[in-house]
């Protein structure tokens, strides 16, 4: 029965580790994906695997007065920069704090509901919007998967949620 049990812990672990990865996964979607865009500044400002903000800022960039050298360099800068929050996001997340795993989905979220106001803002082919909003909610639907894993090893290992310092990682939890 405990090797039931172990393996039951073992195998929500690393449920719990790919889900949180969403985190993860979208960063270096957008940063591959808005790399590219930048680089060839041809076609859309919005990628079907980014951020929204950091589309919206590329935006900004891109129709303010600055150099050209320099649109391109706080571009990547505000790529990378985005990514980085989703990655430290993933990354204490998956050591088992439980905040940072939520507010890089409340991130999420709201660069999800950003799409409509974005869309109003800028001219966007419907494909990439379609893309757009299917990644996004695969990726949303990844995030709440990863909190239902979270919380059920914290059920699991009967530790109380209230008792779980927020500033330090589970027993089990951290890799």
């Amino acid at each position: 029965m405990n090797n039931v049990k172990s393996y039951k812990s073992q195998l929500w672990l690393r449920i719990y580790g790919v889900t949180a990865g969403f985190l993860s996964y979208s960063a270096i979607f957008s940063v591959i994906m808005n790399l590219f865009l930048v680089i060839n500044r041809s076609g859309s400002d919005l990628s079907g695997l980014g951020y929204t903000i950091t589309s919206w800022l590329l935006h900004v960039i891109y129709a303010s007065q600055l150099a050209s050298g320099l649109k391109t360099f706080f571009a990547i800068l505000v790529i990378i920069g985005i990514a980085a929050i989703f990655l430290t996001c993933y990354l204490f997340a998956r050591k088992g704090y439980f905040t940072a795993l939520l507010v890089g989905a409340i991130l999420y979220l709201l660069d999800f509901i950003l799409i409509s106001v974005y869309a109003a803002y800028v001219t966007i082919d419907s494909g990439v919007l379609l893309s757009l909003i299917i990644i996004h909610s695969l990726f949303t639907i990844i995030g709440v998967i990863s909190f239902v894993f979270y919380f059920l090893i914290l059920k699991h290992q009967k530790i109380d949620h209230n008792d779980h310092p927020l500033n330090g990682p589970h027993e089990g939890v951290d890799k």
